[in-house]
């Protein structure tokens, strides 16, 4: 089926994309958690692999790969080390410079996944510079004592505040709450947090829903309202689509302008086939412009899916507008296995995917142009845990230049929603 408006006229070229590299080489496999930046200030993107016990036969992988100037190269392996305090479960890992002096570091969760206590704290581990970041990594505690939780599977990094401090914010399964941690310096933060009122649920995205210039949060069909101090007052839930969670409660999210109308829009995708993880739509919801109670208007790319774990927005093929990139690591049928990308009509209307591999998907997949040629590569384990491996899939498209504007003016552009909104603030 052809979503939202797109015709057999408007279908679009598909990127060529290189076979799979295993960025490890073998020499890891079970990997929970995973995230790309460039780590030792070269210019190009690595890729932090984390592997935690829990579903990976009691093996811990706590390491970064150096990119070399071919992504088909020979990556160079590295351990950020000081991890003997760290849970069997590290479920959750971001890269992004926490404590502002131009490099790029490393947050991670740590807990016990399901089971047995609930222990679950959150470390910021600082980058020692571009010249010694192969050296051991310090760090440093976000939760100031160990927390009653189980299972963070999700992270996202952006200044919450507008204080100039990147904050981090988490979702624990049980209790089923998201975390905001505030940043009030690097070895010390403020933690808020709020009841999802849903049950043993997963899934969110951090972005800017509204113009009030304050990053918003998306989970399971809601989104939470940026007061005007957020660290003091009480984020307003409202409605994407309040019936989602009633049919999976488990979702994947991404915020970014999906229809070029300069409102950032929210796509979700069923996550897991595990409580109440019915099969659903991969669908977008167009953004209102208000803050209406009511649901935004829901646009289908797929009918019904499941066990999507990954969903990311980026423009894969440098048209100017924001594809869809899926990745789904299990499923009953071996044939949906694969890692997906569905091309934007510059409207929001996507045809058929492009199935970059079968037999591999995502698990915490992401988008970062890795050899710096001017094209997004994704990234991500194959996989969750058991012998996942860590893979980059080379976008060989050759970079053109960006389309001149539409009628009408320009489109508010984001490659990369998230990281821009990073960007922006960390710039202010």
């Amino acid at each position: 089926m052809l979503g939202s408006g797109l015709t057999s006229a408007d279908l679009i070229a598909q990127i060529p994309f290189a076979d799979a590299k295993d960025v490890a080489n073998g020499s890891v496999r079970g990997v929970s958690s995973l995230d790309v930046a460039d780590i030792n200030g070269d210019g190009r993107g690595d890729v932090a692999v984390i592997e935690g016990g829990k579903h990976a036969g009691g093996r811990k992988t706590f390491a970064w790969f150096a990119a070399p100037s071919q992504i088909q190269g020979t990556w160079t392996r590295h351990e950020f080390g000081n991890d003997t305090h760290l849970r069997s479960f590290l479920g959750a890992a971001k890269l992004a410079d926490m404590d502002g002096d131009g490099d790029v570091d490393l947050v991670v969760s740590s807990d016990n996944h399901s089971g047995g206590t609930k222990q679950a704290d959150v470390y910021v581990y600082l980058n020692p510079g571009p010249g010694s970041a192969t050296s051991t990594w310090p760090y440093q505690r976000v939760t100031s004592s160990t927390l009653a939780l189980h299972h963070i599977n999700d992270m996202e990094i952006a200044d919450m505040d507008g204080d100039g401090r990147l904050d981090i914010v988490t979702r624990s399964l049980t209790p089923n709450q998201i975390q905001i941690f505030f940043q009030n310096t690097i070895s010390n933060f403020t933690r808020k947090d709020i009841n999802t009122n849903i049950a043993s649920s997963e899934g969110l995205a951090v972005g800017l829903l509204d113009a009030d210039n304050r990053p918003d949060i998306s989970f399971t069909g809601h989104w939470l309202k940026s007061p005007t101090n957020p660290r003091t007052q009480a984020y307003t839930r409202l409605n994407i689509d309040a019936s989602y969670k009633s049919i999976n409660q488990n979702t994947k999210e991404a915020i970014g302008d999906i229809d070029g109308d300069g409102l950032n829009d929210v796509i979700i995708a069923p996550a897991e086939a595990f409580r109440n993880g019915g099969n659903a739509p991969l669908a977008w919801y167009k953004n209102p412009g208000n803050t209406s109670t009511a649901n935004w208007a829901s646009n289908t790319i797929v009918n019904q899916t499941n066990n999507t774990h990954t969903v990311k927005l980026g423009d894969i093929d440098n048209d100017g507008d924001l594809d869809v990139v899926t990745g789904t690591p299990w499923s009953n049928s071996a044939s949906s296995i694969a890692v997906r990308v569905y091309y934007n009509n510059g409207q929001g209307g996507f045809g058929p995917a492009q199935t970059v591999v079968s037999g591999k998907g995502l698990y915490s997949g992401a988008l970062f142009d890795i050899d710096g040629d001017g094209d997004l590569d994704i990234i991500g384990q194959n996989a969750y845990a058991s012998t996942s491996k860590p893979y980059v899939y080379e976008n060989l498209h050759n970079p053109v230049a960006p389309p001149s504007p539409p009628p009408g003016g320009p489109r508010k552009k984001a490659v990369l929603p998230f990281l821009d909104l990073l960007l922006n603030e960390s710039n202010q």
